[in-house]
């Protein structure tokens, strides 16, 4: 690397001053961390304008300035179809905003889409109504109704299979175009497909589409995030900007008692919003990112870069002069405050492909110990097994989300655990408590850190560097503070048969303000008179679409059927073309004797809007169905599994094949809604294909989870790194009403 970049980098740290004005100001280097600004339901409901567009003088934390695409949000304006915010209400800061919700609350949103076209995006080759720059909404880890609407008059929920269209942009590239994308185009192909949509089961809007999402009365408090989910621009919106916080209940709600919601009410909380962006040398956001833009570590011989890494050439490209920027809340090497009373941390991964693996350090360089609170968005429960064998089941059931130890301060109550690092994955939630070390009497400096992490053997993966995150003052822990405070509960609670994830079904219909139970809906006759327009330009999809009779169970779907008794479905993450860089799922059912059944097979491939892969019959009155998944990661690089509208336990998957089902892991309580998937020790013989998983060429670790289905309708499963999602890692699943 070039000295006088790093020299450059080195002064720009040194001489940029903090200032912090308001939100919508601009954020600069090492300021105070600021948190997100935050939009609260108010009687049972939020009621929002969310505005996506391109931004120009957007503040990169280091004193300079670029464009992005963000989201301007402010409570919505009188008028039945709003596109603007007034002036001086709207919300667009660099680390996108939070929206509080409470359990029974109504989100209702109009997402307007004012987006730049964007022709040079990798998958306008395979898609090129892309190139027109659609999006949509996606509220992730919602255990709420996949809903479609049934017509203009309807609302959407968390429903992916929408395309929201900027009038004004051209919905299908020009041939001319195709020599400025990043990837060879062969323009003949390209031709042909510019005659057609590749996914003719999307719904499509013109200009703005209304939402309307039901916050269940048993829905988990905690983290939860919103993002766009338009296949094929997934990665190129998230990374320009895209996304924000929900959260659910209060952070207290976690506790068990009264004691830990003192302590979290004293203390102070924050939401961390982890984001990187890659700008060029020429002031440009680069949207397709480029995970060699720099080294993975500084070659002064520090551990970390700080805050930024430089740009540097590599076979592919050329970033010389550009900046790989790492924020926090948008901003660059904040300064988070720990008081006496301590604080809550509920950090979020919202880059769109990069992972990190934090760790919170002294100036000593150790790791100092987190208490654990909350996974993805639902409190973590140890049970109370010894603390040896507490740890060996929790690492287990985080299945390398953690390094984790019991809490230094904890005494006979072995139900608390601590992280001395955390993996999180693209998408990922953690939520912990940081207080100084029992005894220190002064402040101690310490700093957030994520180390250099591969994703797979060298060449192969990415190399996400080690950069400094924040700068972390730990003020000395006051006298009467507790060392550990109890949490936990909601997992337990989420997987009752009248909680969140198995309670029986419900459904919104219209006329209803909240989503009823299956035979209720099934009985239900609207008047069908009076409706107001409310999606004026919808055309829906095809009737390859949920066809609604089979949504209420007035009909069936022959090819829906249960698993059979000791059954389970096995996922396969690999590649369509073996041997290549390019991503893809496949399946097959598994027998009770872990005999794969080739009848069902779905070989791997990319991912196909038009097919369901997986369809899932809830049973009488709409009751809840459990389901064994098993993972297996055929490819040399690693994954991240992510399931909409539902969660999952991690089940032990050293059960040998042919004897009982994997059991749910002893006396440990935690649900995740993303999770790494690992390759083989020795990834050298898998190159993508089943072929090399069924000959035991390949032999990855199994993945085994507990997977509970409620929420009717059609929503995907997929990788959560982005890059893989857009490339074709991703497959639909259908949950439909039992016939009445």
């Amino acid at each position: 690397m070039p000295g006088k970049i790093l020299h450059s980098i080195a002064n720009l740290c040194v001489l940029v001053v903090a200032v912090f004005v308001s939100s919508r100001s601009q954020l600069a280097l090492a300021a105070d961390l600021i948190d997100p600004p935050v939009f609260a339901s108010r009687n049972g409901e939020l009621s929002l304008l969310m505005i996506a567009a391109e931004r120009s003088g957007v503040d990169a934390g280091d004193g300079k300035t670029y464009k992005a695409w963000t989201y301007e949000i402010c409570r919505r304006p009188t008028g039945r179809a709003p596109n603007a915010c007034p002036s001086g209400t709207g919300e667009s800061p660099p680390g996108g905003v939070r929206l509080q919700l409470q359990r029974g609350d109504n989100l209702r949103i109009r997402l307007v889409n004012k987006l730049p076209p964007v022709p040079n995006a990798k998958h306008v080759v395979d898609n090129p109504e892309l190139a027109g720059n659609p999006t949509n909404l996606h509220t992730h880890g919602m255990l709420v109704e996949p809903h479609r609407a049934e017509g203009d008059w309807d609302t959407y929920g968390d429903y992916v299979f929408l395309e929201i269209r900027q009038p004004a942009n051209p919905t299908i590239m020009p041939v001319a175009t195709a020599g400025a994308l990043p990837v060879p185009v062969d323009s003949a192909v390209h031709a042909a497909h510019a005659g057609h949509h590749t996914h003719p089961d999307m719904d499509r809007i013109d200009g703005a589409a209304e939402y309307r999402i039901h916050i269940g009365d048993q829905h988990p408090a905690g983290l939860f995030w919103f993002h766009p989910h338009l296949h094929g621009l997934s990665l190129n919106q998230v990374t320009s900007g895209m996304a924000g916080l929900i959260t659910v209940g209060r952070t207290h709600d976690i506790c068990r008692d009264a004691d830990c919601r003192r302590v979290i009410d004293r203390g102070g909380i924050h939401e961390l919003v982890l984001k990187d962006t890659q700008i060029e040398a020429s002031g440009v956001l680069l949207n397709q990112q480029d995970p060699a833009f720099c080294a993975g570590a500084p070659a002064t011989g520090a551990a970390e870069w700080a805050g930024m890494c430089p740009g540097q050439k590599n076979d592919k490209a050329d970033h010389t002069g550009g900046r790989w920027l790492h924020t926090v809340n948008g901003q660059i090497l904040p300064t988070i405050r720990v008081g006496a009373y301590g604080n809550v941390w509920r950090m979020l991964n919202a880059s769109a492909s990069r992972s990190y693996e934090l760790a919170l350090m002294d100036p000593a360089g150790t790791a100092l110990p987190l208490q654990l609170l909350a996974v993805d968005g639902v409190s973590v429960d140890a049970g109370t097994a010894g603390k040896s064998e507490m740890i060996k089941q929790m690492q287990m059931a985080m299945k390398g989300k953690a390094t984790l130890i019991p809490c230094p301060d904890q005494s006979a109550d072995a139900g608390m655990v601590c992280a001395t690092s955390l993996r999180m994955m693209p998408s990922a939630r953690v939520e912990v408590r940081v207080l100084s070390a029992a005894g220190k009497s002064v402040e101690t400096a310490a700093k957030l850190v994520t180390r250099e992490y591969l994703t797979g053997d060298p060449g192969n993966g990415d190399d996400w560097p080690a950069i400094t995150l924040a700068k972390v003052a730990l003020a000395a822990r006051a006298a009467d503070l507790a060392g550990v405070i109890r949490i936990g509960g909601a997992a337990d609670a989420a997987m009752a048969d009248t909680g969140a994830l198995r309670r029986p079904a419900r459904l919104q219909v219209e006329g209803w303000p909240v989503p009823v139970e299956v035979p209720a809906a099934q009985a239900w006759k609207p008047a069908r008179i009076n409706r107001t327009v409310l999606n004026g330009t919808l055309t829906q999809a095809p009737t390859i679409a949920m066809d609604p009779d089979l949504k209420y169970g007035r009909s069936e779907d022959p090819a829906c059927v249960p698993l059979a008794d000791g059954h389970r479905r096995r996922i396969l993450f690999g590649n369509p073309t073996p041997g290549t860089d390019n991503f893809g799922l496949g399946y097959v059912e598994v027998d009770a004797k872990g005999q794969e059944i080739e009848t069902t097979r779905q070989p791997v491939s990319a991912f196909d809007a038009t097919k369901t892969s997986i369809c899932v019959p809830l049973k009488a009155a709409g009751v809840a169905v459990d389901e064994i998944w098993e993972l297996v990661n055929l490819t040399n690089e690693d994954h991240n599994f992510h399931i909409h509208q539902t969660r999952f336990q991690v089940l032990d998957s050293a059960t040998p094949d042919g004897m009982v089902l994997p059991t749910v892991i002893a006396n440990t309580g935690i649900l995740h809604d993303n999770l790494p998937v690992p390759r083989a020790k020795d990834a050298s013989a898998c190159d993508g294909s089943a072929a090399a998983f069924s000959s035991g060429k390949c032999l990855p670790p199994k993945v085994v989870l507990r997977i509970p289905f409620r929420q009717i309708g059609d929503f995907v499963y997929h990788c959560h790194i982005l890059e893989h999602e857009d490339g074709g890692m991703m497959s639909r699943i259908r949950v439909v009403a039992p016939r009445r």
